[in-house]
């Protein structure tokens, strides 16, 4: 009996070469998924409509100064909830005759208004607060709700 033996092997060297070619193609292709997918999702931040005004409670004028006291209300109008204690305040001041009080000052809320409550309020409540609704920076503020800071100006 004889045996057939295969007297050429490049068609098997060829379909070799093939096989390491396609399994680098392969590897490079999964080193770069990983690579592309290993990164941290980026994290959404809270888009919530805030509105602000300025109530200008008195003005007082004495020996060539004015003093002026002001209420600003922050007050949440749509969007995500917000946690205070991720809120900062500032404020650019400047007097009606252009003169610039300051240009960027931290302001720190003193009252924290639910929806309900302040919609209730006059402008003699907001200026002349009541005992209670302290401002704290665990409160979760969402529709409706205010924040109020005062301020003092004063122009020598």
């Amino acid at each position: 009996m004889r045996v057939n033996t295969m007297r050429s092997e490049k068609a098997v060297s060829e379909i070799i070469g093939v096989i390491l070619l396609v399994a680098i193609v392969f590897l490079g292709i999964g080193i770069l998924l990983v690579y592309m997918n290993s990164g941290s999702i980026p994290q959404e931040k809270a888009k919530a409509v805030l509105s602000s005004s300025c109530l200008e409670c008195d003005v007082t004028a004495a020996g060539g100064k004015e003093t002026a006291n002001y209420s600003i209300v922050i007050r949440h109008e749509g969007g995500d909830v917000i946690n205070t204690g991720d809120m900062d305040f500032w404020l650019k001041t400047e007097f009606p005759s252009g003169i610039i009080y300051a240009p960027r000052i931290p302001v720190y809320p003193s009252k924290f208004y639910p929806a309900d409550v302040y919609s209730g309020l006059s402008r003699a409540d907001i200026c002349n607060p009541l005992p209670g609704n302290d401002f704290r920076d665990d409160i979760t503020m969402k529709n409706g709700d205010a924040i109020v800071a005062t301020y003092r100006m004063e122009n020598v």
